[in-house]
């Protein structure tokens, strides 16, 4: 698309291409932080050789330390986190634009801002291996973490609509759906962890013992003949 564009044009969308890449890895450190997610490596942005030796592409990576036993939901937030945290930055600006007030550099700042966060939304499609790879990983736990954040959605959206209640900011909606995921995950643990003491009895120690003694092996010693009475003869 570069090399299509004339000349003063292609360098500026190059230049906006980098800022997006470099918020495109942001947004994966960001998430990262808050799964608590430990991070081997980061490059915001390096250098991608081409087939072609003279050409060449700008890209970033960020390496995680156990990306094998990520969990779906993980992978989910991780992969797809420059995706709706640039479309939330994309309609904050949006909004800070139409309201008066501001001048005219911080305006155009702002629509720079916006065109490189579109360039930097799209995920990458080492983004969407890592989440088709924890998927197929686990295949029931990764339904169950759908099944349990589906259902937080939905009550959260039933409360807000029953209750009329008003958020302040749309960011506390997402914090009320990792609430709701919670409440429903520890509750089940909690569940199945009063099920395993109820049901689950362990033997007696008598029991145990005895079947120890059982199948102990009691070797057998001769009695001499002195302790039984028995004289031995002279010869």
């Amino acid at each position: 698309m570069l090399r299509t564009l004339p000349s003063p044009y292609n360098m500026i969308l190059f230049a906006f291409a980098i800022v997006g890449v470099v918020l495109h890895e942001i947004c994966h450190i960001f998430m990262c932080y808050i799964t608590r997610t430990p991070i081997q490596h980061v490059s915001l942005l390096k250098k991608i050789p081409s087939q072609k030796p003279d050409r060449f592409s700008l890209g970033g990576e960020v390496i995680l330390k156990e990306e094998e036993r990520m969990s779906f939901l993980k992978a989910f937030l991780i992969g797809l986190a420059p995706s709706y945290i640039c479309f939330w930055a994309f309609w904050f600006f949006w909004g800070q634009i139409l309201n008066a007030g501001l001048d005219e550099l911080t305006i155009f700042l702002y629509i720079l801002l916006m065109c490189s966060l579109v360039l930097g939304a799209a995920p990458s499609l080492g983004d969407l291996k890592s989440i088709g790879s924890a998927f197929s990983r686990n295949i029931y736990h990764s339904i169950y973490q759908i099944i349990l954040i589906g259902a937080s959605m939905l009550t959260v959206w039933f409360a807000l609509y029953i209750y009329q209640f008003q958020v302040v900011h749309e960011i506390f909606i997402y914090l009320f759906f990792a609430a709701g995921y919670a409440v429903y995950r520890y509750s089940i643990l909690g569940m199945y962890t009063l099920g395993q003491k109820l049901y689950v009895r362990p033997r007696p120690m008598a029991q145990k013992s005895a079947s120890v003694h059982r199948l102990t092996r009691r070797r057998h010693k001769p009695m001499k003949p002195q302790k039984g009475g028995i004289e031995e003869p002279h010869w």
